[in-house]
């Protein structure tokens, strides 16, 4: 079974590109939530 190595680079690039397009949502979200509950907290 032969790989085409430029499809196996390319591939790898994507993946890694979504992980990281992923942590950096996460992120995000987390300091969200966080900023909208330290809100919250300060309004009561």
């Amino acid at each position: 079974m032969f790989i085409d190595q430029p499809s196996l680079a390319s591939f790898l690039f994507c993946s890694s590109l979504v992980s990281i397009y992923l942590t950096i949502c996460l992120i995000l979200f987390c300091s969200f939530f966080f900023s909208l509950r330290l809100l919250y907290i300060y309004r009561n």
